[in-house]
């Protein structure tokens, strides 16, 4: 585990968050990425 992921996980900790995994369609993956990247974020940012 990086440095920044560690720094990471203790932020959403502090922050009430959780971590879940999920499996979707590459339809929605897709839709998510490219909505993410027009708002100028990363995916998780997105949907958060």
């Amino acid at each position: 585990m990086t440095h920044t992921k560690r720094n990471q996980l203790s932020r959403d900790k502090a922050n009430g968050l959780k971590r879940i995994e999920l499996k979707v369609e590459q339809d929605l993956f897709d839709m998510l990425n490219m909505k993410a990247k027009s708002a100028n974020m990363i995916r998780s940012e997105y949907i958060q």
